[in-house]
């Protein structure tokens, strides 16, 4: 089933409508047409945190089969974005708070030279040394209203080229800095044209 979400007109029938839909076995879309339908007060990953929490709310009250429902969903939209990740030719990771890199594609395993079953953990400073990332976390660069911080940097492991690095602040509802989310592209080629 498929209905759109709209703040202040059909916002207190979500309940009602997760309810019926995992009773009957069917899975449930959400679409939200931002900033319209943002019932969660928030856009991007905080408007996703407060729909994920209110479903996670909700899985109480669902039976046996409505869990499993809800589970298999989840499980094909990772799926499908790891997919999609993974097709990219630049790098994507995300760094926490203290400098680890807990998420990273295909991609970020090559332009690093780790292999992909050791970068996960890694300390950014270790893969990007060049970068000052103890400076970018501690400034209020690319904070809020989705700025990015762009850098470029020329790096010798595994081979000799020029990395530019678009990076956006990742906070909590706090503004609580919780890391990065970046985008590594490989630049050689176009720095020497």
């Amino acid at each position: 089933l498929n209905a759109v979400a709209l703040k202040g007109v059909n916002d207190d029938e979500i309940d009602d409508l997760i309810r019926f839909s995992h009773g009957q076995g069917f899975d449930l879309t959400l679409i939200a047409t931002m900033p319209m339908g943002d019932i969660d007060g928030g856009l991007g990953m905080a408007a996703k945190s407060k729909f994920l929490d209110r479903v996670m709310d909700h899985l109480g009250r669902l039976d046996p089969k409505g869990i499993e429902a809800v589970v298999q969903r989840f499980a094909r939209e990772t799926e499908l974005l790891e997919t999609l990740f993974n097709l990219m030719e630049d790098g994507a990771l995300v760094v926490d708070e203290k400098g680890r890199i807990t998420y990273f594609n295909l991609a970020a395993a090559r332009l690093t030279g780790f292999q992909a079953s050791n970068l996960e953990g890694q300390d950014i400073e270790r893969v990007f040394p060049h970068a000052d990332w103890k400076a970018l976390s501690e400034s209020r660069e690319g904070s809020g209203g989705g700025r990015i911080i762009h850098r470029e940097f020329e790096v010798s492991f595994p081979r000799p080229r020029f990395l530019r690095f678009h990076a956006a602040r990742l906070e909590s509802e706090s503004d609580r800095f919780r890391g990065f989310a970046l985008i590594i592209h490989d630049a050689t080629e176009a720095r020497n044209r």
